[in-house]
């Protein structure tokens, strides 16, 4: 009996999107669109996961399959973290597996990500650098919900304060004047109370990201343990009667990055800080991460395409690989940033994914010579 299957990834990923399929069209077909939006080596890391061998706690094959379904569920349209995935589903029993399986297909059938709503406000700005789609159903979303906006609680928050320093004073005062819409409102630092935040709203936490290792200046900063530990000194409720929405205006707050010398990968500083204050007992809370070089409502990321050359760049590289190219983005364009949840002493991301400095056909690097420009 052979305890492995030779099929390939792609081959688990199709029969496991067609499994669902055939018992669910609308779950199906929101896989579809995490399958053509996924990039090579999101199906590859996923996919790669649904290969379960043969064994007693595995089941026999309908077990199997329906293993696979909820980790694929869960991945592709909850986007939960596949390796949280991969361990929670392997402890499910046998006799728990169909109700598990329905639960989750319910949640998938009902689950919408919409991004919170100070994004739409960045998403729709005059020059913001978006689809025209999203444009539009940003606008349509914020006609819906100004007022909501209006009488939300917001904090601005700098651990570590440095009046000098150009990025963090200019995205406080893009954050005071286009986010909060309070030419008055005060920033807080390290010691001072965010106990208004207790019936919900929007806590902007300003830093730099320190290569995804810590969030402060670059002489004292705070890891996301540290950081976990310092919101719960300075009273943010750790049981908000409404969601608090935290954003990290930091670079590579949403990205791996590499440390050491040996190379190793960290994981990101959102999904740390997730991880932390889920560890601390904090519920009802959401992180926002982003993706790339932060410098107040723009986003910059450096990449390689492998799909694009200019004539400049093959007349300065000749080779087969190609210069690297400067992207802007907005921070409130889709899927350039993630989203963490964290209720019931758990954590998961529920959008977007975690970035890598080297992700399929674009590589993400960042300059270490920045900082007095970029968080």
């Amino acid at each position: 009996m052979k305890l492995f299957s030779n099929k390939s990834f792609e081959d688990r990923l199709d029969e496991t999107i067609q499994f669902i399929h055939d018992d669910n069209d609308m779950v199906g077909g929101k896989l579809d669109t995490w399958y053509r939006n996924a990039t090579p080596y999101d199906r590859k890391r996923v996919g790669e996961k649904l290969h379960i061998g043969k064994s007693i706690t595995s089941g026999a094959k309908n077990d199997r399959k329906l293993r696979r379904a909820i980790m694929l569920m869960r991945a592709g349209v909850l986007r939960h973290e596949i390796n949280k995935v991969v361990t929670e589903v392997t402890g499910i029993s046998t006799s728990g597996l169909a109700l598990k399986y329905r639960v989750v297909l319910n949640q998938c059938r009902h689950h919408a990500a919409t991004p919170p709503t100070a994004l739409d406000v960045i998403a729709t700005q005059p020059n913001a650098k978006i689809e025209v789609s999203q444009a539009q159903r940003a606008r349509a979303r914020l006609l819906g919900i100004g007022n909501q906006r209006a009488n939300l609680e917001h904090e601005i928050y700098i651990p570590v304060y440095d009046g000098n320093d150009n990025a963090i004073v200019s995205t406080k005062n893009y954050i005071k004047y286009d986010l909060c819409v309070d030419p008055n409102k005060s920033y807080k630092t390290a010691g001072q109370s965010l106990q208004d935040l207790d019936n919900g709203g929007e806590l902007f936490i300003i830093g730099h990201g320190n290569l995804g290792a810590a969030l402060g200046t670059h002489d004292k900063s705070y890891g996301a343990s540290d950081l976990a530990k310092l919101l719960q000194t300075d009273h943010l409720s750790r049981n908000p009667t409404q969601p608090v929405v935290i954003f990290l205006f930091c670079c590579w707050g949403a990205t791996h990055t590499r440390h050491g010398i040996f190379d190793v990968k960290r994981k990101p500083y959102a999904h740390r800080l997730a991880k932390a204050m889920a560890k601390r007992g904090f519920n009802n809370v959401k992180i926002v991460g982003f993706a790339g070089s932060v410098w107040r409502s723009e986003q910059q990321q450096i990449v390689i395409r492998n799909n694009r050359r200019s004539n400049k760049n093959r007349l300065a590289n000749p080779g087969n690989n190609p210069l690297p190219t400067i992207d802007y983005l907005s921070l409130g364009k889709d899927d350039v940033y993630s989203v963490y949840d964290i209720d019931s002493g758990d954590f998961n991301r529920t959008y977007g994914k975690d970035w890598t400095t080297r992700d399929g056909d674009i590589v993400t690097v960042c300059h270490r010579g920045a900082g007095k420009q970029l968080l």
